[in-house]
């Protein structure tokens, strides 16, 4: 046999035996390569399956978060609403008219002799006092029953307001509608107070106001009013939670160089230098209560009308200081 046609077929066969591992090799990676872009397209697919899901739950905890907003509002102003009404109650049971009847009913059995009743007989006698006396405790009781009255209107029409800014579109938007208006900042702040008071009477805490005058701004009243009432029971509780004797809530306006600022002060039990960042945050609450809807809302509703909330403390036990920032340029003064 001819070597070198040995050799040939040697190389023929190895070439062949090389081709045949190439080609397989060609069409396992062509197999691994097909299963990687099937295995692709499905986590793809996978991917905008769980964007789509991430996308929607976002979109409900976000109708979740406005819901909780305004339920926490509401929620605030039905307490003090409850507390009004539960003055009515203690006052309208203790009223002297309920003694009419008796007075009157003695009155008639003497009307024969109503002069001599009055100047003799001892009952008699003790009538005019009686009238003096029980005309004294109906002024009292008139006056706080008008006030809690006058209370619980407004505490009524303040919820009507925030139900209002919370249309089901609105809703599904995850927004709320605002109004714009030019209103005196003492104003919606008394107003405010009128709904936060009857949460106050029952304690120690001592309220001040200190207002800048004449000041006005345009914008939205309701959301205003909801910050100043979260701000003021926030430091109404911190006070409850602390043994300060001296307890007090300051609330002060200013009209500063750029902006306008609203400041509510208190001693009460302040906020732990770690936390302090983390006041505003959803569902972030120190109080053994609380839910951590008030200030991180707060905070919001400052963003929605331009404005800004911040806070300090030097600490436990050494008070807060929440200040609520309003750009100028939306204001006027007169």
């Amino acid at each position: 046999m001819n070597p070198p046609l040995t050799i040939r077929k040697e190389y023929e066969k190895e070439l062949f035996k090389s081709k045949e591992e190439l080609e397989l090799r060609v069409k396992e990676r062509t197999n691994a390569l097909t299963n990687e872009i099937v295995e692709r397209k499905l986590a793809q697919q996978e991917l905008l399956r769980i964007n789509s899901n991430i996308a929607l739950i976002s979109h409900r905890a976000g109708k979740l978060e406005v819901v909780n907003s305004m339920l926490h509002n509401v929620g605030n102003v039905l307490n003090s609403l409850n507390i009004s009404v539960g003055l009515l109650k203690e006052r309208l049971a203790n009223t002297p008219i309920k003694n009419l009847p008796k007075l009157n009913e003695l009155l008639i059995q003497n009307k024969g002799n109503l002069l001599d009743f009055l100047t003799n007989d001892e009952k008699g006698k003790q009538v005019p006092e009686f009238i003096h006396q029980m005309t004294q405790q109906w002024q009292k009781n008139h006056i706080i029953i008008s006030k809690e009255t006058h209370n619980v209107i407004e505490s009524i029409q303040h919820i009507n307001e925030i139900i209002s800014r919370y249309k089901l579109k609105d809703i599904d938007e995850g927004e709320e509608l605002g109004i714009q208006e030019p209103y005196l900042l003492s104003e919606v702040i008394d107003s405010t107070l009128l709904i936060a008071s009857p949460g106050l009477i029952k304690t120690s805490i001592q309220l001040i106001i200190e207002y800048a005058p004449n000041i006005t701004w345009v914008g939205d009243r309701v959301k205003l009013s909801q910050i100043i009432l979260n701000l003021v029971l926030n430091a109404k509780d911190a006070l409850l939670f602390c043994n300060q004797d001296d307890k007090k809530i300051t609330i002060r306006s200013e009209l500063q160089e750029n902006n306008i600022s609203i400041k509510v002060l208190d001693n009460g039990s302040g906020i732990d230098q770690e936390f302090l960042n983390k006041i505003f945050t959803y569902g972030f609450t120190t109080k053994p209560s609380g839910h951590g809807y008030g200030l991180h809302s707060s905070a919001l509703a400052a963003e929605e009308v331009g404005g800004k909330l911040e806070v300090t403390s030097l600490g436990i036990n050494q008070g807060a200081e929440f200040t609520l920032t309003l750009p100028q340029n939306n204001s006027k003064t007169k």
